[in-house]
């Protein structure tokens, strides 16, 4: 018989498995566009034709493009819930669902 993993483990192979689905989702997206870099610095409202990380918190962590310091482009934002969503944002604002 196979015990189950304690929800904390759970938790961390599942939260592990999403970010290299997304980091495989997202390099795929750079090889069509070689203009975005890794953002850097800390304040997010700079970054611009870059890839970086945003965690907001409860809300949860965004993984994905910015272009004048908000979300644009292919991306994943995992909610503190565990709940995942993949699509291409536009001037901050989700434009499409990709599923």
């Amino acid at each position: 018989m196979i015990k189950s993993l304690p929800v904390s483990w759970q938790m961390v192979s599942r939260y592990i498995l999403l970010v290299l689905g997304a980091f495989l989702i997202l390099s795929a997206a750079q090889v069509e566009s070689s203009e975005v870099t890794r953002c850097m610095g800390g304040d997010h409202t700079k970054w611009t034709k870059c890839f970086g990380v945003l965690r907001a918190g409860l809300a949860g962590t965004y993984y994905g493009e910015f272009l004048d310091g908000k979300k644009d482009g292919l991306g994943i934002e995992i909610k503190f819930d565990g709940s995942v969503i993949k699509g291409k944002w536009e001037k901050g604002l989700m434009v499409e669902l990709i599923e």
